[in-house]
């Protein structure tokens, strides 16, 4: 990431190369300090906004972080925290459902049950004093922002999958200033004048078509 914005000259010629109207994906490190308190993502996002990007940030999270309430609590964590460090439109998402044993647990980590955890993590073996304290005190962060909850990703389901990318596509306005098209319900009538032969009524010069493929034929 340090090379793209040590070299954002290229990046710009690159990007223009691709239209007026690219859907630009980055597939981005997954190292969380690039995003929590590193510069460099937020400095990319802010030479993207110049170029007149409509930016929105997708936060996979593996499904697998929800087998155990501590690291889910680490993984709403770091979503909360780039959350923050972006200031981006957000989708988070937990990720590779297809690998759960059972879907059922699905639904509750969806919209993260921070109280329920809470109690949990205090209630394990070896939960001292400092420790309930201090995942108390995470709780409450996260609570207290109030922003972090995730779509379900599962790659052999369709639905799932469009779902997400009509939520990334309603983030950064996708196709909000094209102008609707309207339906052509009427085929100009030809100059009789011009296109009648003198002896009867069949039309005259070229056969009138429709092009193929235009849409507002269909």
């Amino acid at each position: 990431m340090e090379y793209l914005i040590d070299n954002i000259d290229w990046l710009t010629h690159e990007l223009e190369q691709l239209g007026s109207d690219p859907y630009v994906v980055f597939d981005c490190p997954g190292q969380i300090e690039l995003f929590s308190h590193v510069p460099v993502m937020r400095s990319m996002v802010t030479e993207l906004q110049r170029m007149d990007f409509a930016i929105a940030a997708v936060y996979l999270l593996d499904a697998q972080f929800m087998g155990e309430p501590s690291k889910y609590m680490s993984g709403v964590l770091t979503c909360l925290s780039c959350m923050t460090a972006l200031e981006l439109p957000h989708i988070n998402v937990l990720s590779k459902l297809d690998l759960l044993a059972s879907k059922r647990v699905v639904e509750r980590y969806l919209d993260p049950p921070i109280d329920e955890l809470v109690a949990e993590l205090s209630e394990e073996a070896g939960a001292d004093e400092r420790r309930v304290a201090l995942t108390s005190a995470i709780g409450t962060v996260i609570s207290d922002y109030g922003m972090v909850n995730f779509m379900g990703l599962d790659p052999t389901d369709e639905t799932s999958i469009e779902l997400i990318l009509m939520s990334i596509d309603h983030a950064i306005q996708y196709h909000d200033d094209v102008e609707p098209r309207e339906p052509q319900d009427e085929v100009e009538e030809p100059d009789n004048d011009d296109d009648f032969d003198d002896h009867g009524g069949d039309f005259g010069g070229d056969d009138m078509t429709i092009p193929e493929g235009d849409e507002s034929s269909q």
